[in-house]
């Protein structure tokens, strides 16, 4: 996963994603803002805790 992007790499996707989604223009009705930012909010704590692991598994901990 983190040899595609690093994690500063997945932030900057997922904060453009956000700020796309909580734009007025945004063309998902089904979806409402709350649900955007609090799934956008989990998968950076995923990325988080997948770098941590990569990280510890890289350095043989």
């Amino acid at each position: 996963m983190f040899r595609i992007y690093q994690l500063d790499g997945y932030k900057k996707i997922l904060h453009t994603s956000l700020h796309d989604a909580l734009n007025t223009s945004f063309m998902e009705e089904r979806l409402i803002k709350f649900e955007v930012i609090m799934v956008y909010e989990q998968l950076v704590k995923l990325f988080e805790a997948t770098w941590l692991i990569s990280e510890h598994i890289k350095d043989g901990n």
